[in-house]
Protein backbone atom coordinates (compact mmCIF):
# COMPACT_ATOMS: atom_id res chain seq x y z
CA UNK A 1 0.00 0.00 0.00
CA UNK A 2 1.11 3.70 -0.92
CA UNK A 3 2.22 5.93 1.89
CA UNK A 4 0.50 9.25 1.87
CA UNK A 5 4.06 10.58 0.74
CA UNK A 6 3.91 8.61 -2.00
CA UNK A 7 -0.01 9.65 -3.04
CA UNK A 8 0.83 13.10 -2.52
CA UNK A 9 3.35 13.05 -4.99
CA UNK A 10 1.32 11.15 -7.28
CA UNK A 11 -1.19 13.88 -6.80
CA UNK A 12 1.34 16.62 -7.18
CA UNK A 13 2.15 15.17 -10.35
CA UNK A 14 -1.53 14.60 -11.71
CA UNK A 15 -2.38 18.66 -10.73
CA UNK A 16 0.76 19.35 -12.74
CA UNK A 17 -0.60 17.36 -15.37
CA UNK A 18 -3.69 18.76 -15.68
CA UNK A 19 -2.12 21.89 -15.42
CA UNK A 20 -0.19 21.12 -18.86
CA UNK A 21 -3.00 19.70 -20.63
CA UNK A 22 -4.16 21.94 -23.74
CA UNK A 23 -6.75 19.08 -25.43
CA UNK A 24 -8.94 19.95 -22.57
CA UNK A 25 -10.38 23.05 -24.00
CA UNK A 26 -11.01 21.36 -27.43
CA UNK A 27 -13.57 19.07 -25.11
CA UNK A 28 -15.15 22.08 -24.20
CA UNK A 29 -18.00 23.11 -26.97
CA UNK A 30 -21.02 25.42 -25.48
CA UNK A 31 -20.33 24.56 -22.38
CA UNK A 32 -20.91 20.92 -22.38
CA UNK A 33 -18.39 18.20 -22.80
CA UNK A 34 -19.85 14.69 -24.29
CA UNK A 35 -17.65 11.47 -23.86
CA UNK A 36 -18.56 7.95 -24.95
CA UNK A 37 -19.32 5.01 -22.24
CA UNK A 38 -20.14 1.42 -23.22
CA UNK A 39 -21.36 2.45 -26.83
CA UNK A 40 -23.42 5.10 -24.81
CA UNK A 41 -22.94 8.94 -25.23
CA UNK A 42 -23.06 10.91 -22.76
CA UNK A 43 -22.51 14.67 -21.69
CA UNK A 44 -21.66 17.36 -18.44
CA UNK A 45 -23.22 20.64 -19.17
CA UNK A 46 -22.66 23.66 -17.03
CA UNK A 47 -26.13 24.44 -15.13
CA UNK A 48 -28.93 26.61 -16.05
CA UNK A 49 -30.20 29.67 -13.69
CA UNK A 50 -32.84 27.85 -12.26
CA UNK A 51 -30.92 24.77 -11.69
CA UNK A 52 -28.36 27.19 -9.99
CA UNK A 53 -31.47 28.06 -8.18
CA UNK A 54 -32.40 24.53 -7.03
CA UNK A 55 -28.72 23.45 -6.57
CA UNK A 56 -28.30 26.27 -3.27
CA UNK A 57 -32.33 24.95 -1.90
CA UNK A 58 -30.63 21.68 -1.73
CA UNK A 59 -27.67 23.25 -0.10
CA UNK A 60 -30.09 25.10 2.39
CA UNK A 61 -31.92 21.93 3.32
CA UNK A 62 -28.48 19.73 3.41
CA UNK A 63 -27.27 22.11 6.52
CA UNK A 64 -30.41 22.49 8.26
CA UNK A 65 -30.36 17.94 8.32
CA UNK A 66 -26.65 18.15 9.39
CA UNK A 67 -27.01 20.32 11.80
CA UNK A 68 -30.20 18.77 13.41
CA UNK A 69 -28.17 15.00 13.78
CA UNK A 70 -27.14 14.08 17.24
CA UNK A 71 -25.73 10.63 18.35
CA UNK A 72 -27.60 8.70 21.86
CA UNK A 73 -26.34 11.34 24.39
CA UNK A 74 -27.63 14.30 21.97
CA UNK A 75 -24.74 15.72 20.87
CA UNK A 76 -24.31 17.49 16.89
CA UNK A 77 -22.45 14.48 15.21
CA UNK A 78 -21.12 17.36 12.52
CA UNK A 79 -19.97 20.82 13.08
CA UNK A 80 -18.82 23.51 11.55
CA UNK A 81 -14.87 23.67 10.54
CA UNK A 82 -13.76 26.64 13.01
CA UNK A 83 -15.39 23.62 15.58
CA UNK A 84 -13.58 21.16 14.82
CA UNK A 85 -10.59 22.97 14.71
CA UNK A 86 -10.78 23.92 18.05
CA UNK A 87 -11.71 20.45 19.03
CA UNK A 88 -8.42 18.97 17.20
CA UNK A 89 -6.44 21.61 19.05
CA UNK A 90 -7.57 20.41 22.72
CA UNK A 91 -6.10 16.83 21.29
CA UNK A 92 -2.96 18.25 20.49
CA UNK A 93 -3.59 18.81 16.87
CA UNK A 94 -3.03 21.71 15.12
CA UNK A 95 -4.68 22.23 11.87
CA UNK A 96 -4.24 26.26 12.00
CA UNK A 97 -0.37 25.90 11.56
CA UNK A 98 -1.25 23.35 8.80
CA UNK A 99 -3.42 25.75 7.28
CA UNK A 100 -0.16 28.52 7.77
CA UNK A 101 2.23 26.74 5.91
CA UNK A 102 -0.04 25.67 3.21
CA UNK A 103 -0.55 29.14 2.61
CA UNK A 104 3.31 29.91 2.82
CA UNK A 105 3.81 27.49 0.30
CA UNK A 106 2.00 28.84 -1.97
CA UNK A 107 3.28 32.53 -0.93
CA UNK A 108 7.05 31.15 -1.90
CA UNK A 109 5.80 29.31 -5.08
CA UNK A 110 4.49 32.02 -7.04
CA UNK A 111 7.43 34.06 -5.95
CA UNK A 112 9.81 30.99 -7.77
CA UNK A 113 7.29 31.16 -10.24
CA UNK A 114 8.11 35.23 -11.14
CA UNK A 115 11.60 33.49 -10.77
CA UNK A 116 11.77 31.46 -13.17
CA UNK A 117 9.70 33.37 -15.64
CA UNK A 118 13.02 35.84 -15.73
CA UNK A 119 15.65 33.31 -15.80
CA UNK A 120 17.92 32.29 -18.67
CA UNK A 121 20.27 29.48 -17.05
CA UNK A 122 19.20 26.45 -18.21
CA UNK A 123 20.73 25.32 -14.95
CA UNK A 124 19.29 27.71 -12.69
CA UNK A 125 15.52 26.79 -14.29
CA UNK A 126 16.02 23.34 -13.54
CA UNK A 127 16.55 24.08 -10.08
CA UNK A 128 13.79 26.62 -9.66
CA UNK A 129 11.45 23.74 -11.15
CA UNK A 130 12.79 20.85 -9.08
CA UNK A 131 11.89 23.69 -5.92
CA UNK A 132 8.43 24.28 -7.09
CA UNK A 133 8.05 20.66 -7.77
CA UNK A 134 9.01 19.73 -4.38
CA UNK A 135 6.55 22.89 -2.75
CA UNK A 136 3.97 21.34 -4.69
CA UNK A 137 4.37 17.86 -3.30
CA UNK A 138 4.32 19.46 0.19
CA UNK A 139 1.18 21.41 -0.29
CA UNK A 140 -0.70 18.50 -1.65
CA UNK A 141 0.05 16.37 1.36
CA UNK A 142 -0.54 19.08 3.41
CA UNK A 143 -3.98 19.37 1.67
CA UNK A 144 -4.63 15.32 1.94
CA UNK A 145 -3.84 15.98 5.70
CA UNK A 146 -5.83 18.68 6.35
CA UNK A 147 -8.63 17.18 4.30
CA UNK A 148 -8.33 13.96 6.34
CA UNK A 149 -9.48 15.56 9.77
CA UNK A 150 -11.97 17.80 7.82
CA UNK A 151 -13.74 15.46 6.08
CA UNK A 152 -16.36 15.27 8.54
CA UNK A 153 -16.84 19.21 8.65
CA UNK A 154 -20.28 20.62 7.50
CA UNK A 155 -18.74 23.16 4.94
CA UNK A 156 -17.12 19.80 3.30
CA UNK A 157 -20.57 17.54 3.68
CA UNK A 158 -22.50 20.34 1.78
CA UNK A 159 -19.35 21.10 -0.83
CA UNK A 160 -19.69 16.97 -1.67
CA UNK A 161 -23.38 17.08 -1.62
CA UNK A 162 -23.32 20.31 -3.95
CA UNK A 163 -20.90 18.73 -6.38
CA UNK A 164 -22.94 15.53 -7.00
CA UNK A 165 -26.28 17.28 -6.70
CA UNK A 166 -24.91 19.14 -9.97
CA UNK A 167 -24.05 15.82 -11.55
CA UNK A 168 -27.26 14.49 -11.09
CA UNK A 169 -28.63 17.97 -12.81
CA UNK A 170 -25.59 18.12 -15.61
CA UNK A 171 -25.23 14.38 -16.35
CA UNK A 172 -27.18 13.15 -19.35
CA UNK A 173 -27.06 10.40 -21.91
CA UNK A 174 -28.43 10.53 -25.67
CA UNK A 175 -31.03 8.26 -27.02
CA UNK A 176 -31.61 8.73 -30.25
CA UNK A 177 -31.62 12.59 -30.79
CA UNK A 178 -32.98 13.98 -27.40
CA UNK A 179 -30.71 14.45 -23.93
CA UNK A 180 -31.84 13.41 -21.26
CA UNK A 181 -30.81 13.00 -17.63
CA UNK A 182 -28.95 9.58 -16.53
CA UNK A 183 -31.16 9.50 -13.29
CA UNK A 184 -34.59 10.53 -12.62
CA UNK A 185 -33.90 11.05 -9.20
CA UNK A 186 -31.10 12.05 -7.03
CA UNK A 187 -31.68 9.11 -4.46
CA UNK A 188 -31.15 7.10 -7.58
CA UNK A 189 -27.77 7.89 -8.82
CA UNK A 190 -26.41 7.79 -5.14
CA UNK A 191 -27.49 4.31 -5.20
CA UNK A 192 -26.58 3.34 -8.35
CA UNK A 193 -24.31 0.23 -8.91
CA UNK A 194 -22.94 1.72 -12.16
CA UNK A 195 -20.28 4.15 -10.61
CA UNK A 196 -18.37 3.78 -13.39
CA UNK A 197 -20.03 6.44 -15.31
CA UNK A 198 -20.69 8.31 -11.91
CA UNK A 199 -16.98 8.71 -12.18
CA UNK A 200 -16.74 9.81 -15.51
CA UNK A 201 -19.24 12.03 -15.10
CA UNK A 202 -18.04 13.70 -12.19
CA UNK A 203 -14.33 13.64 -13.84
CA UNK A 204 -15.31 15.50 -16.53
CA UNK A 205 -17.92 18.02 -14.64
CA UNK A 206 -14.47 19.00 -12.55
CA UNK A 207 -12.93 19.88 -16.07
CA UNK A 208 -15.75 22.18 -17.43
CA UNK A 209 -16.00 23.99 -14.21
CA UNK A 210 -12.54 24.49 -14.32
CA UNK A 211 -12.18 25.66 -18.12
CA UNK A 212 -15.50 26.47 -19.26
Amino acid sequence: MKNREELAKEYAEKVQEIREMTDMEEMVFDNKIEFDYKDKKYRVRKPTYRELKEIEEQKIKKQMELLQKTDENGNHIYLFEEQLIEKYADLGIKIKEIQDEMSGILYKTEDLMLKLAVTNSVSDREKLRNMILALRERHAELAMKKADYLSNSIENQIQEFSIMFTLFLVLEEKVEDKWNRVFSLYEDMINSEDTDVIDRGLYFLMKLMHYA
